[in-house]
């Protein structure tokens, strides 16, 4: 909430006639921090307040439920996600702008390969959530290489499953281990890794239950939040940030900053909030964000940079940035 309001505030100081000749306001639905009610609120949203637009979701479920609320309206409009989501669902008009799957599994397996020389490695993949495979193949795909071995891939479909390779899991003679799943569940796992002294490696998407809680044990995971040196912009904007709400910047509260920066600047080149306007604006941008270039590919998948970081004893530091080519783009 504090992200969006700074975030709006700014634009109606800066663009007074915003858009249309309106200014912007914001209407915030509570969802209690549970995926459920997800699709209730922006159905609430659309039906109650008829927002122009939505913004909301900070991993895959959330966006799931968003777009499901949305593909039912009969005159939906556009709608953006800090989440990671797979490529652009248009049935819904929903835009994800985190890190994508393809593009998580890509880099974090890059950087387990060229960086850590871990091999050979365990995988752990828990089917039940909308962008793990995707992830899963991904970094496979990245990973693979005759001098570089996968001893095992797991897909696991429900507790019982994951609890069952516990067992496995300690008798492993892998050097890694790669969690594809919920933070919740890879606690049970990274619990049972602890004896064979792995290095572990969290490819969900949940960046910030990482961010916020990160174990006492070293796990390796990429985030959108950029590491290395900040941009004039993001070291305004966390700062900003810290005064109103008197805690660091989180990943999450960064891409709904940047949710908002992306919804406004494709309205203002559209000149309206128009679904089939705005979605030509959005897919076509390339934008220069807090955090880095950002634009969508053309399959609608985000490209943005991905930093990897690695926590140790509760604290988290950088280790390497990965770009984006622009070349890329096509």
């Amino acid at each position: 909430m504090a992200a969006a309001a700074l975030t709006i505030e700014e634009w109606n100081q800066n663009e007074p006639l915003g858009i249309g000749g309106r200014p912007i306001s914001v209407v915030h639905a509570d969802t209690a921090s549970q995926v459920d009610p997800f699709e209730f609120q922006a159905t609430r949203l659309l039906a109650v307040n008829q927002a122009a637009a939505l913004i909301g979701g900070i991993h895959a479920d959330e966006a799931f439920r968003l777009h499901q609320a949305l593909a039912v309206q009969e005159r939906s409009p556009v709608a953006l996600s800090a989440a990671g989501g797979a490529a652009a669902l248009p049935s819904s008009g929903l835009r994800c702008i985190g890190i994508s799957p393809s593009e998580r599994g890509k880099w974090l397996a890059r950087y387990v390969a060229e960086v850590t020389g871990l091999r050979p490695i365990l995988m752990v993949t828990d089917t039940r959530y909308p962008t793990t495979l995707d992830i899963h193949r991904s970094f496979l795909r990245e990973f693979r290489h005759p001098d570089r071995q996968v001893l095992s891939e797991h897909l696991v479909g429900s507790k019982e499953e994951l609890e069952a390779l516990v067992p496995k899991i300690r008798e492993t003679q892998a050097r890694g281990l790669v969690f594809v799943g919920r933070r919740q569940a890879f606690d049970q796992v990274l619990t049972a890794a602890l004896p064979q002294q792995l290095t572990l490696i969290f490819a969900g998407d949940e960046e910030e239950t990482m961010w916020r809680h990160p174990p006492d044990v070293g796990v390796i995971f990429a985030s959108a939040y950029p590491g290395g040196e900040m941009s004039d912009d993001l070291k305004k904007f966390e700062v900003a940030f810290r005064q109103r709400c008197q805690q660091p910047l989180s990943p999450a509260s960064l891409l709904t900053a940047e949710s908002f920066q992306i919804l406004l600047k494709a309205a203002q080149k559209a000149r309206s909030f128009r679904r089939d306007a705005l979605t030509r604006e959005i897919d076509k941008m390339e934008v220069e964000l807090p955090s880095g270039l950002f634009w969508f590919d053309s399959a609608g998948e985000a490209r943005r940079p991905v930093s990897i970081f690695r926590s140790e004893q509760g604290k988290i530091r950088w280790v390497k940035t990965y770009r984006p080519q622009k070349h890329e783009k096509s």
